[in-house]
């Protein structure tokens, strides 16, 4: 069986056609990664459910225990507060925080951050790896 990985984070891409979740090491590599479309109409707790399974996934498929989660996020996101605003993707998301649903499920620190259009995983790869919020380790 293959060594455990140490250190890796957790990144989820919210986009407004799919959602991409990796797991990422300390050196920024994309261990393991799944998506799925978004459904925004299916509503907040639809896509969080579909966010959690795939971060199990991603992690068993790494063979690793998640130690932070970075979202990156069509926005307007809120850093500081892990609230979604009146994204046009998803509207009856507004005020949904899932900075705080992904610390209660996985109990380990999570961010969130805008992202424009593009490869918003690797927009969550950076928010971890290299970044002040403080998910790598020293």
């Amino acid at each position: 069986m293959n060594e455990e990985v140490k250190h890796v984070i957790g990144a989820v891409d919210i986009g407004g056609t799919k959602i991409a979740v990796g797991i990422v090491d300390e050196d920024g590599r994309v261990l393991a990664r799944v998506e799925c479309p978004t459904d925004a109409d299916l509503g907040y707790f639809h896509a969080l459910a579909s966010i959690t399974e795939m971060l199990r996934t991603t992690a068993r498929m790494a063979n690793t225990t998640i130690s932070g989660i970075g979202i990156g996020s069509t926005g307007p996101v809120y850093p500081l507060t892990g609230k979604i605003g009146n994204v046009n993707f998803f509207p009856k998301w507004e005020g949904e925080n899932p900075v705080k649903d992904l610390t209660e499920i996985f109990a380990v620190k999570v961010a969130i951050e805008f992202s424009t259009a593009g490869d918003l995983l690797n927009s969550a790869v950076y928010l971890l790896t290299r970044s002040s919020h403080g998910f790598r380790s020293t």
